[in-house]
């Protein structure tokens, strides 16, 4: 029989995103705020009963606390991420009323979505059925969303937001939604059953017992009853530790996506701007302890990471093959239990998928539709690296906010405190790079953004970059230079008009390594192009030259070059070997 349920949404705050931003990402976003404070931004969502975006409030309309103390909003500011008129004609197809007020906004200049499927959690059909949502999802998207298609618990071994919509369906099509069975057993224990014997519930163990051993071996009168309780003993035993094996497996089961979880959010950390992560799933059972939602909670919080789950309820149908379980609503519920404990520590939405992803996903994509970015004044203490509590509450009935339940932030952009050492580049050893002083145009933040991608980027990132290096005689009495030939596409890159030209702002960083991926040479570049509409349309289809000489040591083997975007925050990077 099928069980209807009405759909939740947990009662838990989301998309609340902390940013920090640098001087050089995305200017014209960031409030303007008095001297002498100490402001941070914070996107938050405030949609309206049909999740669509409300678009007029004001500073007086918010109230944040920060760990329980109230925070002074200096700055309202709401930036939409629809073309104009969109969300006016989705509501005439779907017959519902105008609002009384609305405000344009600011069109944003694109977000970053990640779309994870939990592959462990659904059945094949299921997967189907989600997969074509999520490309319906991805359809509806704005063409300058960045976005990515990750399968949990196994990642894959490069996360890269794009906007190229066939890369994404390519990587939508390798997924493989198949529920992982669960062992064999000789006997009929439900999930739940398998979790309370394994915490030692007498009741539960009795129960079970009784049902699988008693009942059935009694009733063969055949036998002696010597050699009926011989054989209800050794049953009880096999009972016992069969079900500690289910519980074992439930337990590792949801560790390993846990484990993504948290492993995805600290890929994402090296991108400083707010995230969302649709996860798509049938849900996990619980850890071994509440604790282990901690750590995935606080890396989603470092990371910027704004968590939508959408969990699939299962179903228990008649089948001959498949031995129903004596517990199914139970183990419904306890399997529903992990994902919603681990939004709920995420300060995440949950919703629950009845039938059909597309409703929802849809609700999705229209609270995604527009954010405030609330300029919010903080204290010393908040900047501690540590993670604080914050609540966004709104002063108007009928809507609802979509906020996260805490934040992380680091020292102030551009502070006298030295950054910490980075760890080995990818082919170079990062550690070793020193900032030239005449690099002026480097924040602490884009410096520490190109020395991360120095480390951990592979490939081209989202600021395509071809590379051609060689290695020549210098002039002077460097020695040898390693001679550095790049085309960057333009069309990756944030060119904005200016006076009859398009202009961008690019920092270069280039790294030479040798055979023990020792720093051997480097350079640092604050770069400006300003090119006419003919020289731009050329360079479309051959990319922009950039070349330049890198004084080095000792016996340089490969070079990597990192091409930050001030504009859009965005970095590419790409590694050539020397010949």
């Amino acid at each position: 029989m099928h069980r209807i349920r009405v759909a939740l949404t947990a009662p838990v705050l989301v998309y609340v995103v902390l940013a920090t931003l640098s001087p050089g990402r995305l200017s014209a976003q960031v409030p303007s705020f008095r001297a002498g404070v100490d402001v941070v931004v914070i996107d938050v969502s405030v949609v309206d009963r049909s999740a669509f975006p409300v678009t007029d409030l004001t500073p007086a309309d918010f109230t944040v606390t920060v760990d329980g103390k109230p925070r002074k909003i200096v700055s309202a500011q709401f930036l939409s991420h629809r073309a104009p008129g969109i969300d006016e004609i989705l509501r005439v197809e779907r017959g519902e009323p105008q609002p009384e007020v609305v405000a344009p906004g600011r069109v944003g200049t694109g977000r970053d979505i990640i779309i994870g499927i939990d592959e462990d959690s659904l059945e094949p059909g299921d997967g189907v059925l989600a997969k074509r949502a999520v490309g319906r999802f991805i359809d509806r998207l704005l063409p300058t969303d960045r976005v990515a298609v990750v399968t949990l618990p196994r990642l894959p071994a490069r996360i890269g937001l794009t906007t190229n919509r066939r890369d994404l369906f390519d990587a939508l099509a390798l997924v493989s939604p198949a529920v992982v069975p669960w062992p064999h057993t000789d006997y009929r224990i439900g999930l739940s059953e398998a979790y309370d014997i394994s915490r030692r519930d007498a009741m539960a163990a009795n129960d079970v017992v009784q049902r699988e051993c008693v009942d059935k071996l009694t009733t063969q009168a055949t036998r002696t009853d010597l050699a009926q309780n011989r054989e209800i003993e050794a049953c009880s035993a096999n009972v016992l530790l069969q079900a500690n094996q289910m519980a074992l497996m439930g337990h590792d089961r949801a560790q390993r996506s846990l484990d993504a979880l948290r492993h995805l959010a600290g890929i994402l950390s090296s991108i400083p701007r707010p995230k969302t992560l649709v996860l798509v799933s049938g849900g996990f059972p619980p850890p071994v302890s509440t604790s282990e939602f901690s750590p995935v909670a606080l890396a989603l919080a470092a990371a910027q990471v704004n968590l939508y789950s959408l969990y699939l309820e299962k179903y228990q149908f008649e089948n001959a093959a498949v031995t129903p379980s004596p517990t199914a609503s139970a183990d419904e519920s306890l399997e529903r239990s992990g994902i919603e404990n681990m939004t709920a520590s995420a300060g995440g939405t949950l919703l629950l998928v009845i039938g059909e992803f597309e409703p929802l996903l849809d609700r999705v994509s229209r609270e995604l539709a527009g954010a405030y970015l609330l300029g919010v004044e903080v204290e010393p203490a908040d900047r501690d690296g540590h993670p604080h509590r914050v609540d966004v509450h709104v002063d108007r009935s009928g809507v609802s906010v979509r906020a996260r339940k805490q934040y992380v932030i680091g020292p102030v952009s551009g502070s006298s405190e030295p950054a910490a050492s980075p760890p080995e580049a990818a082919g170079v050893a990062a550690n070793e790079a020193k900032r030239p002083g005449s690099a002026t145009g480097f924040s602490e933040l884009s410096y520490n953004r190109i020395l991360t991608a120095a480390r951990e980027l592979e490939g081209t990132g989202d600021v395509y970059v071809r590379l051609k290096v060689s290695l020549v005689a210098a002039k002077g009495p460097a020695g040898r230079e390693v001679l550095v030939e790049a085309k960057i596409d333009p069309r990756s890159v944030s060119f904005t008009p200016l006076d009859g030209r398009r202009v961008a702002h690019l920092g270069i960083g280039i790294f030479c390594g040798d055979a023990r991926h020792a720093v051997v040479g480097q350079l640092w570049q604050d770069v400006n192009f300003a090119l006419k509409d003919d020289t731009f349309a050329r360079y479309t289809s051959v990319g922009i030259p950039y070349t330049a000489s890198v004084a080095v040591t000792g016996d340089p083997k490969d070079v990597k070059i990192v091409v930050y975007d001030f504009r859009s925050d965005l970095l590419g990077a790409m590694t050539a070997k020397i010949k």
